[in-house]
């Protein structure tokens, strides 16, 4: 699927960081702290911005409206998918085949960018907590004996 924010070839429609953080100050301001920022030699040799995840931003500058900027949180599974798996595809490299690629759980469905509770893999909640709203069926295998992968954090 395309968005409007994807650029047309030879063209550079990016807002940058500044504009981004004239309406999106404190997001801006703890993405200094965030594990993607400053990951400049693996990502192609530039630090990550906003528009890496979230495609051009000058058009949603401008006017504002959100159909304007990609948004994984509210995208289609697999179109959020994509975009993290640009930069996380060597990691993942068959998460389309996974359970959850299949079951399209998307990447945001456990990881949260913005606001993570679990810092450790900018996880939605600590396991085995985040684990047991869809896998609730295996809650009580994490206090087993000879389970106890979900509360040592290995899940």
């Amino acid at each position: 699927m395309l968005y409007p924010t994807e650029l047309a070839a030879g063209q550079d429609h990016h807002a940058g960081p500044v504009a981004c953080s004239s309406c999106h100050k404190d997001v801006v301001k703890n993405f200094e702290d965030h594990p993607h920022a400053g990951h400049g030699g693996v990502h192609h040799g530039a630090a990550v911005s906003c528009e890496n995840c979230h495609g051009s931003g000058a058009a949603h500058a401008k006017d504002g409206a959100v159909s304007l900027i990609f948004d994984p949180a509210h995208a289609p599974a697999k179109d959020a998918d994509a975009k993290c798996l640009q930069c996380h595809e060597k990691a993942r490299p068959h998460f389309e085949r996974s359970i959850h690629g299949k079951g399209e759980v998307s990447c945001m469905g456990c990881h949260v960018m913005h606001g993570a509770r679990a810092s450790k893999h900018l996880l939605g909640l600590k396991q085995p907590e985040l684990c047991v709203q869809c896998h609730g069926d295996v809650k009580a295998s994490f206090g087993a004996p000879f389970n106890k992968k979900g509360e040592e954090g290995l899940m």
